[in-house]
């Protein structure tokens, strides 16, 4: 995968990638229209984007980042009309557009006298035109957001057939409306004779049965070509610097050899109307920038940032809940794992404990001082020697002394810190053995809710015979 998967460069990197959605309840043509707006925003969108009803907007804008997606642009529909929200993520801003009007693709081509189906047009981004936008701060950030949504074209290591597609936005001042037009460039030779044109432009052979000579199909006669279509705009005409696609645009040689540039819709069409600009990703509730239906006052805007600031002091407060609850549990799980732990290490503590106090294995006898001889045997062990009578005699009293005073009581087993280790041995042991019952109570549970199930499927099985 080293050598198969390559790290993104510094360019691809900054490419800006987009996602289109759409939220809440919308009807055939706005996702349709979601459909078309993916096609304008390819090749760097997520064409084949999969959306939920669960899915919220935040879950859009948190995998953006690690995604490398800089822009979302979410569709929605209400009872007034459609709208469209452009977010700038991570930090913002977020446009919202009243859709007064659109077409889709399907709508472009079924009114074109000779539609055209766009085939590989759409594997480069289209160039970005902005047409009649004011110096005003929204007409500023609003062109600045729309120039965003694609990379920005370098001149010097561009190619010339990367070119296929224009995206025009065109505001219009008396109506306040924003013009959004999707073209695609259509470049054909000129500057030779209309019937060698046609024929270096058509894809199918020319009928030649009836022509004595080829010179008949150019310059006239049976079978001539037509000639009817009007004289070509020479505004239009350039010398193409490099190959571009379609037959006979070649790189100009000389002066005579111009090519013609056209533009020929394929949609969508949209009519924007800016309504509001805010602060924020989309889900943030920033402050307003910009209404178009309600200008706020001083007072207004002051009473909106206080609402922001406790709303964000009430979420960093409940944050700083939640992490202390979790980590008061994850206390109490801890607690929990060292009692097991405990638990399985009885054994080497009893060990360790018979091995300092007479070696061998230590034995319930032993510990409660039913065994006189483990001091002896201790001796004998690490000694290698039959013990003397002074020692036997110090063994002797440190023995059990069994009578009705101490209830048959070593005087080991009095002793403040092993009273304590018993103890707590014995709580382990007891809360083990409660979480075993426990376990085969659930067990039982879960049987008879398995019998009464199988009982009720057989009783209708035997309801339906």
């Amino acid at each position: 995968k080293k050598r198969t998967h390559a790290p993104p460069t510094a360019e691809e990197l900054a490419i800006p990638k987009s996602f289109v959605v759409r939220r809440g309840t919308v009807g055939t043509t706005v996702r349709q229209l979601e459909s078309d707006l993916r096609a304008v925003m390819q090749p760097h969108t997520a064409t084949n984007l999969k959306e939920r009803k669960q899915n919220s907007l935040k879950d859009f804008v948190n995998v953006a980042g690690p995604l490398g997606v800089k822009n979302i642009l979410v569709l929605s529909s209400t009872e007034h009309g459609a709208y469209l929200r452009v977010i700038r993520t991570p930090q913002g801003p977020t446009l919202t557009f009243r859709i007064a009007a659109y077409s889709l693709m399907g709508d472009i081509a079924r009114a074109q006298k000779r539609p055209h189906s766009p085939l590989n047009e759409f594997k480069t981004p289209p160039l970005v035109v902005m047409n009649n936008f004011g110096s005003e701060n929204r007409f500023k950030l609003t062109s600045t957001i729309f120039k965003g949504l694609f990379p920005s074209l370098n001149v010097h290591t561009s190619k010339l057939s990367d070119c296929r597609r224009v995206l025009l936005l065109d505001y219009d001042e008396e109506r306040d409306i924003i013009e959004f037009r999707h073209y695609k460039i259509v470049v054909r030779p000129v500057g030779i004779n209309r019937a060698v044109k046609k024929i270096v432009l058509s894809k199918r052979v020319p009928q030649l049965s009836k022509l004595q000579d080829v010179s008949d199909l150019v310059l006239g006669g049976a079978g001539a070509l037509s000639d009817s279509e009007g004289d070509e705009m020479t505004d239009t005409h350039v010398a193409l610097g490099d190959k571009y696609v379609g037959p006979g645009n070649r790189r100009a040689t000389n002066e005579t050899h111009r090519s013609a540039v056209r533009m020929r819709e394929i949609g969508p069409r949209m009519s924007l109307q800016l309504l509001k600009i805010q602060e924020g990703a989309g889900v943030a509730t920033g402050a307003v920038l910009y209404h178009a239906l309600k200008e706020l006052t001083p007072e207004e805007r002051a009473e909106l940032k206080r609402r922001r600031q406790e709303k964000v002091a009430l979420k960093a407060a409940r944050r700083a809940q939640q992490e202390a609850n979790i980590k008061r549990k994850r206390g109490a799980n801890n607690d929990n794992d060292d009692n097991d732990a405990l638990l399985e290490d009885g054994e080497d503590d009893d060990e360790e404990f018979a091995h300092a106090f007479g070696g061998g294995e230590i034995s319930d006898d032993s510990v409660s001082g039913q065994d006189p001889d483990s001091d002896l045997a201790w001796y004998r062990q690490q000694v290698g020697e039959e013990p003397d009578d002074d020692f036997r005699a110090t063994a002797q009293r440190d023995t059990v002394d069994k009578d009705d005073d101490n209830d048959g009581e070593s005087k080991k087993s009095k002793m403040p810190w092993f009273k304590a280790r018993r103890e707590e041995q014995k709580k382990v042991k007891q809360q083990q053995q409660q979480q075993k019952e426990n376990n085969k109570k659930g067990g039982k549970n879960d049987k008879k809710r398995f019998a009464n199930a199988s009982n009720n499927k057989s009783s209708k099985k035997a309801r339906k015979r």
